[in-house]
């Protein structure tokens, strides 16, 4: 019997079924994702900052941000998929911010282990923004 061959692992579609459950407020489902000792890396001084290391703490501060950016604008500028992972470049605006106020920018770089996020780096995060996270202080 000849051997089965292994089939590759579809980033693009896992990225999809993420995106999906996070953008509809699934945050259990989005950290279905993630493994079991996943480390997630934020910037800068808040209840979060440093490093998160399992999924019941990357879930607890995903749940607390989410209650803080609800009802901000939120615009995915730019994306990458590799066999390793993936990157998302955000935007994000401030409810009621003037006009011409740039949008708050970072990017999140999910690696991946097997078919699970195994690690999370956010960079000029939440954290570099004083109007976004002054309830962090």
């Amino acid at each position: 019997m000849p051997a089965e061959k292994a089939t590759e692992f579809d980033v693009e579609a896992f990225y999809q079924s993420y995106w999906r459950a996070l953008g509809s407020g699934d945050d259990a489902g989005a950290l279905a994702h993630y493994h079991e000792d996943v480390i997630v890396r934020l910037p800068g001084d808040g209840p979060f900052a440093g490093e998160l290391l399992n999924r019941e703490a990357a879930l607890l501060a995903i749940e607390q941000l989410h209650k803080v950016i609800h009802g901000f604008e939120v615009t995915l500028i730019e994306r990458w998929t590799e066999s390793h992972g993936f990157a998302l470049v955000l935007d994000e605006r401030v409810p009621g911010a003037p006009a011409d106020r740039d949008p708050f920018r970072r990017l999140h770089v999910y690696q991946l282990r097997g078919e699970k996020i195994a690690e999370v780096n956010v960079f000029a995060g939440h954290c570099c923004d004083p109007e976004v996270t002054s309830w962090w202080r």
